[in-house]
This record gives C-alpha cells, sequence and structure tokens, in this order.
C-alpha cells in the first residue's frame, strides 16, 4: 500500500497543526493549569527520549542482537528508577541556581567558562549522527510510504524533504521553545505538545504491535508456532551480547537518561515542582 506525495504531506501538515495548536492553547492558559501542569503531563513529556533511536534504531538493533535491544530503554528506565538517589540533587541544584543545562552543571562546577564552551562544542559535534537519525528517518519514512513518488516532486527526493522537516522543526523551536530566558519559567505549550506527541506514539506503537501480532502472525499461539518452525531466527533473538558489550551499551543509554541535552531540558529545566519527578520515578518505566 502507497501513498501519493499530496496525501502525505497533508497528513504531516494536519498533524504538525495540531501540535502547533495544542502548544499555543496551551500558552494562552486555554487549557487549564489542572491539565498542563498535572504530573503526568510532565512524565509524558520525558517521552522526547523516545525519537528515532527508540524506534527506528531499536528496530535494527533487534534484528541484530534479539532481545538485546532492550538495553536502550533499560538504561533510561534504571536512571528514573533511581532518581530519588540521581537526579533529585541533581534537580535541586538546577533550581537554586536556574542551571538549564549540562554545560552550566559543568560550568558551575568548575567554575570556569571554558568548561562550559568545550561541553557544549562536544555536546554539539556528538549530537549531529543523532540529529541526522532522526532527520533522515523522517524523509526516509515519507519516501518509503509514496514509494518513491516523493523524489521527483522535491528535487533531491530525500534531501528535499529532510529540508523541509528541519524548517518546520526550527519554527517550531522558535516559536514554543524559547519564550522564557529564565528556567524557572516552564516552557507550558512545549512541555505539552511534546506530552501529546507521546500518547501519540504510544498509541501508534500499540496499534503496530497489534497489527504485528494478529494481522501478520494471527494470534500469539501462531506467532510462537513460526518461532519453533524458525530456529534461527529464535537464535537471534536469545542470542546474549558478551559482558563488556553489554555492559558499555547499558552504561551508555543509561548516561544518555541525563546527559542529552533534550532530555536534561525536560527533566530539569522544565520541572517546577519535585513531585514531578518522583511520579516519573514510576510513571516513565510503566
Amino acid at each position: 500500500m502507497s501513498f501519493s506525495l499530496a496525501q502525505i504531506l497533508l497528513f504531516i501538515i494536519a498533524y504538525l497543526s495540531i501540535l502547533f495548536a495544542v502548544a499555543l492553547l496551551a500558552d494562552r492558559g486555554i487549557i487549564p493549569e489542572r491539565i498542563t501542569r498535572h504530573p503526568a503531563v510532565y512524565v509524558l513529556a520525558l517521552g522526547v527520549f523516545a525519537g528515532a533511536m527508540a524506534s527506528n534504531g531499536a528496530f535494527a538493533l533487534a534484528q541484530e542482537y534479539g532481545y538485546n535491544f532492550l538495553l536502550y530503554y533499560l538504561g533510561v528506565v534504571l536512571m528514573f528508577v533511581l532518581a530519588t538517589v540521581l537526579l533529585m540533587p541533581l534537580l535541586r541544584l538546577c533550581r537554586l541556581h536556574q542551571l538549564a543545562s549540562m554545560a552550566d552543571v559543568l560550568t558551575f562546577r568548575y567554575r570556569s567558562s571554558w568548561v562550559g564552551a568545550a561541553v557544549t562544542l562536544a555536546m554539539c559535534i556528538t549530537l549531529l549522527p543523532l540529529l541526522a537519525l532522526q532527520i533522515q528517518a523522517v524523509a526516509k519514512s515519507i519516501d518509503i510510504l509514496s514509494r518513491g513518488n516523493a523524489a521527483p516532486s522535491l528535487g533531491g527526493g530525500e534531501a528535499g524533504l529532510a529540508l523541509v522537516f528541519v524548517i518546520i522543526i526550527t519554527v517550531f523551536s522558535i516559536l514554543f521553545g524559547t519564550r522564557h530566558v529564565s528556567s524557572k519559567d516552564r516552557n507550558t505549550g512545549l512541555v505539552t505538545a511534546i506530552a501529546f506527541e507521546s500518547v501519540v506514539k504510544l498509541v501508534a506503537m500499540t496499534a503496530l504491535f497489534l497489527t504485528a501480532v494478529y494481522t501478520v502472525f494471527g494470534g500469539f499461539d501462531n506467532m510462537e508456532q513460526w518461532l519453533l518452525e524458525n530456529p534461527k531466527v529464535s537464535e537471534i533473538l536469545a542470542q546474549p551480547i558478551s559482558g563488556n558489550d553489554g555492559r558499555a551499551l547499558l552504561l551508555i543509554f543509561f548516561a544518555g537518561a541525563v546527559c542529552m541535552p533534550h532530555l536534561f531540558h525536560m527533566t530539569f529545566a522544565e520541572n517546577t515542582d519535585s513531585r514531578e519527578l518522583r511520579s516519573a520515578t514510576w510513571g516513565l518505566p510503566l
């Protein structure tokens, strides 16, 4: 099944318009504060970590390493399960001294602007592959859905689609992501929009799960039977990652729960009540 480029673009415009509307309504207070300030919105906004790496990247890991792809999610989950010990002191520090990024934290710790500049530069460089993966995933998905029909319409094919995506996200960030200079103020529109997007992701992934199990395999019993008939697949699923590799991956994903700028921002800069972080200790893993 394929779609025309016009249909895909229409859907994208409609979806992004909904995100813009949610952000705008939240910013203007039309969406009640009892909703926008609810701990569940904060927890859902932490779903910002589930980008292209959590879907496309995790699927690629699952194809090659089987159940070991769960290390990606396990690293983030462990960080928030231990939030009372690991994240709460950092949250207090960030709120007391208005620290909005890891660069701010390390600048404050070492009393050196050079440290902050070096960390910022290092993060910019290391984030480029992640940003490229996100952009590529969107462009590739559109290209697959249109079965290549997008290429002639947007000279440059995937590159043209990627450029449009980047422009839209840049405009959204300018409008809703940089409204407050002080880290004491929450970007309500941004947080609410990302929380709404997380709900969409949860619904989409659940629908994909149900489709895979009941439409492709015809139920759990048939899926188990198929695995028994294809032992090579079962071997890939159950293969262990050697100790050092497994520990290294878990440590990377564990540290990423704090070090990644977008998750750090949502966890600390957009937090206005420590009770929200306590809710995240069980809400995010769930």
